[in-house]
């Protein structure tokens, strides 16, 4: 079973326990149930879980930075005198192999101003990105971007540790 669900089972059965559905009771729920799962994931051989729960406001926070910094460079290339905009398409190998992974990738490209996600394709391992200001001779950053900014994260956070280095193991 999915260690987050079993964790906001537990936290509604502590508030249900203690006769109060408050989201007081059920954060106090959660914190409870994180800590139970954490004193027994060994047994359940899923420590993973609790180094993922981690990453999530790291994940956030570099996010928020890269929507700062991909802001910044979309208001300069709208406000600059003259309009020196290269678009293009822009092919994204990917490892996702989940709809959820590829779903998460494909929204925060999306999600990241400047550029947007268009089409998968067939085999679902390529994500096809329309860019706003697309520099000749910058398509390999940009998928670089992609896969080490973007997918890597995701995947970090969705596998955890360990898939994630099987997935490096992998590539050539």
């Amino acid at each position: 079973m999915n260690l987050f669900l079993l964790n906001v089972l537990l936290a509604f059965a502590w508030a249900i326990v203690n006769g109060s559905l408050t989201a007081r009771d059920v954060s106090v729920g959660f914190v409870v149930g994180y800590l139970i799962l954490w004193l027994v994931s060994p047994a359940l051989g899923q420590p993973a879980y609790h180094e993922r729960l981690f990453k999530i406001p790291r994940f956030a926070i570099w996010y928020l930075a890269e929507l700062v910094r991909t802001n910044i460079d979309v208001a300069m290339a709208v406000l600059a005198p003259r309009l020196r905009q290269h678009p293009g398409i822009v092919a994204v190998p990917l490892d996702c192999e989940t709809d959820v992974e590829i779903t998460a990738v494909a929204n925060l490209v999306s999600l990241t101003p400047g550029s947007i996600s268009l089409s998968l394709s067939k085999d679902r391992r390529t994500l096809f990105v329309h860019v706003m200001d697309l520099e000749p001779g910058l398509v390999d950053q940009f998928r670089h971007e992609v896969k080490e900014g973007i997918e890597q994260r995701v995947l970090e956070l969705i596998r955890g540790e360990e898939g994630t280095r099987e997935l490096l193991g992998r590539q050539p």
